[in-house]
């Protein structure tokens, strides 16, 4: 599947699961509604700002009806030595023009992790790792494991929208990795989910002015992307806003994403073994369509006993 494929399913599915923030905070827009983007409510909202949020799933919403695509079990993240790897936090803007301009690109994640209610941010000593060495960004360890009831919620660099922009993209890549190599594998126990999107910001922002979410403030979210779980393999996670760009624009001009190279090292399945053609070693080769007395006739055989001749797609077999 390519990564244009990726993008517009992003913005067309529902989430894999819900999200270990239900449990607390339920309904939450990005643990259960459909996919959306906002337009920026005015042009004095001047900047921009993508995130992520990831946590573990949860087995609160197993009977509320919503269509998860994962039939679960929902059992939360159980693999104590796992951890959840992320990498090239980036915005882009389609302008008037038909170009793609990069807004931010933040290659390394931070390290705030958040209560399920968002009450407060902290940091886990000993959690976060920097993982340029191994695939590039940073990783998480033990995110919704045992007492660690956090969400890891990261974000790149606050930008100014480009005065001509009509359309926006964010994505990062993310993966599952051990903690310790040489431990158990045990990967396959994280149910680990994982989304962006971003927000809008007005200008007050870039002046220290405090966060305020709601009428009059100065924060407001540009949507919520589907929520995916993370695998042992690097994927694309991605929104974009679909509120004013189609299907159609996004295959036709599809931005030029950094980091695309990862997505090619994933292993494919083994191609078939070739088999070469053995062709019979006696008899005469006559094309396929070839047929009838007279091509019999030509080679000397017409009016010979039946059991004289064997005939296979138009070979001649002498027995």
């Amino acid at each position: 599947m390519s990564y244009i494929d990726t993008l517009i399913e992003d913005m067309a599915w529902f989430h894999d699961g819900p999200s270990a923030v239900l449990s607390v905070l339920f309904p939450w827009g990005s643990g259960m509604m459909w996919p959306e983007s906002t337009s920026r409510p005015s042009s004095d909202w001047l900047y921009a700002q993508m995130w992520t949020h990831t946590s573990a799933d949860t087995n609160h919403a197993n009977g509320n009806g919503f269509p998860w695509r994962d039939p679960g079990p929902y059992t939360g993240n159980q693999a104590p030595n796992t951890r959840v790897q992320q990498a090239d936090l980036q915005m882009w803007w389609l302008l008037s023009n038909g170009v793609w301009v990069l807004g931010t690109h933040n290659p390394t994640p931070g390290d705030s992790l958040f209560e399920y209610n968002w009450s407060e941010s902290t940091i886990v000593p000993g959690s976060w790792r920097d993982e340029g060495a191994n695939g590039g960004g940073a990783s998480i360890l033990q995110l919704g494991y045992g007492s660690n009831n956090r969400l890891w919620h990261a974000w790149a660099s606050p930008h100014l929208i480009p005065n001509n922009a009509v359309a926006t993209v964010a994505c990062m890549y993310s993966r599952l990795i051990l903690d310790n190599p040489n431990g158990p594998d045990d990967r396959h126990l994280a149910r680990i989910l994982t989304g962006c999107a971003g927000d809008w910001y007005k200008n007050a922002y870039q002046y220290g002015v405090p966060w305020v979410v709601g009428p009059g403030g100065n924060i407001t979210y540009m949507g919520y992307n589907r929520m995916r779980y993370v695998t042992n393999d690097w994927q694309l996670f991605s929104w974009y806003s679909n509120d004013r760009t189609s299907e159609a624009t996004i295959r036709a001009n599809p931005p030029p994403l950094i980091g695309l190279d990862r997505l090619n090292q994933q292993p494919g399945p083994d191609p078939e073994p070739f088999v070469p053609l053995v062709l019979p070693s006696r008899g005469n080769w006559f094309p396929k369509l070839t047929s009838g007395m007279n091509t019999w006739t030509t080679h000397g055989v017409a009016n010979t006993p039946a059991s004289k001749i064997r005939r296979r797609r138009g070979t001649k077999l002498w027995s």
